[in-house]
């Protein structure tokens, strides 16, 4: 039916009807005048001044109902999807915004085929089933857009019942995107140094004991940890400034990325102490071409301020064996073997670790005090036995002795000689009163 909005005045109209009217007396305001129109006429017309037709056909409860449904619906900031028998039949406009479809491009088709990937298909058979066993469900995936890409969305899943016979599900998406952003930079950030990137000593670590668990499957392949220090970083911290002392980690860090395979791992522990994990290793020369390369890396200045400082660098070395339980164990002989090798001048140097300083013998209990050997000391003059030396002692498993002088500056930079002292003393002290109670008259004195 052709509607003119606006008429002449004296103008005149002809209008047809052609639809089946609903029922025998249809309001409607032609004009000033509203009149009813005959179910059985089919023609009329009319000559009225400045007349406007505005024809209105009364709503049913139920059809008015349906339309305010509909606009809530396509208010909802939220996707909302319909379907029914596995066929869409609704989708809102947040859904079209959110995935790029058109409501005709999803009409009687299934979500599955457009917007689930193919590796997200048993989802979808889970989620319903969970749906009806419980009533509803929520589940964080990816879903996929028009044009291809990945949307991070969370789906709430509910069923559709009419008239109280359930006959389909309600979806709805929400894009979660920035959060996921969030939350994996929240993660990066407490596994990497803020400064380099570079994993932190719990990331380090969580590998390296993936690396342990590797290592007993493949049989012939063997792990190591590297221990680098960098020789004069405090001289550079302290003559050219922190922000200096920054760049130059930055810079060991590149190194270290350039210098390593993709699957091994550069980590920074704290401070200029960094750990590198290198994996698929097959003999002890490997692990020497690998340090021996970083240590050129380390060779090279580092351009500070228009200044070519060189730092140096120091790496220690220890390869996974039959002691190392634990990878605590192998952290600990490649940090001891790191500071032998700064003792040996630093620098140019790498010191590879075997085996742990102190090795216990398979079923024996680690010792509760410092093992110490106990040289007696003679007057010749009389003859006569006026005292002991007690001297500290690491014993090897193959009866080697290790001399404490040896180790003293590794316990000295590890805070260990101040408790290794007091138990010394305190062994001392034991031993002595013993044997004050069984020579009494004898003169014992600990200097």
């Amino acid at each position: 039916m052709i509607l003119p909005q606006r008429l002449k005045p004296k103008a005149k109209i002809v209008f047809q009807w052609t639809g089946r009217i609903p029922s025998p007396s249809i309001p409607f305001v032609f004009g000033p005048i509203p009149g009813a129109f005959s179910a059985g006429a089919a023609r009329g017309e009319g000559s009225w001044a400045d007349a406007v037709m505005d024809w209105r056909i009364p709503e049913s409860p139920e059809t008015a109902h349906e339309r305010l449904m509909e606009d809530v619906l396509a208010s909802l900031s939220q996707a909302v999807s319909v379907v029914r028998g596995d066929r869409v039949v609704y989708v809102n406009a947040a859904f079209v915004r959110l995935f790029g479809y058109t409501a005709e491009d999803l009409m009687g088709g299934s979500l599955r085929e457009f917007i689930v990937p193919d590796a997200r298909q048993q989802e979808v058979a889970e989620l319903t089933r969970a749906v009806d066993q419980f009533g509803s469900a929520s589940l964080d995936t990816v879903r996929r857009s028009k044009n291809g890409g990945l949307a991070d969305v969370a789906i709430d899943a509910a069923p559709l019942a009419v008239n109280g016979i359930a006959s389909g599900y309600v979806f709805t998406f929400r894009d979660i995107s920035d959060r996921k952003r969030m939350e994996a930079k929240l993660q990066h950030d407490a596994l990497h140094d803020t400064l380099t990137g570079l994993p932190n000593r719990a990331l380090f670590m969580d590998r390296l004991g993936l690396a342990f668990t590797r290592r007993s499957r493949r049989r012939g392949q063997n792990c190591a940890v590297l221990f680098l220090d960098l020789d004069r970083f405090k001289e550079i911290n302290d003559s050219l400034g922190h922000a200096a002392g920054d760049e130059v980690l930055v810079t060991v860090a590149k190194r270290l990325r350039s210098a390593l395979r993709p699957q091994d791992t550069a980590a920074r522990l704290g401070g200029d102490e960094f750990a590198i994990l290198v994996e698929s290793i097959l003999s002890a020369s490997d692990i020497e071409i690998v340090a021996s390369r970083i240590l050129r890396e380390m060779e090279r200045p580092f351009e500070l301020g228009g200044r070519s400082v060189h730092a140096g660098a120091s790496i220690g070395v220890a390869i996974a064996g039959p002691a190392h339980a634990v990878p605590e164990l192998l952290i600990r002989d490649a940090d001891f073997a790191m500071y032998r090798a700064k003792q040996s001048g630093g620098g140019r140097q790498f010191e590879i670790w075997y085996e742990p300083v102190c090795r216990l013998q398979p079923g024996k209990p680690p010792p509760d005090k410092p093992p110490l050997d106990k040289l007696p000391s003679s007057n010749l003059r009389v003859v006569k036995l006026e005292g002991f030396e007690s001297l500290l002692r690491w014993r090897r498993t193959d009866g080697s002795v290790v001399s404490f002088n040896d180790l003293l500056p590794v316990a000295e930079e590890t805070g260990l000689s101040v408790s290794l002292g007091r138990e010394t003393m305190e062994a001392v002290c034991r031993q002595l009163r013993k044997w004050t109670e069984a020579l009494p008259k004898s003169e014992l004195t600990l200097t």
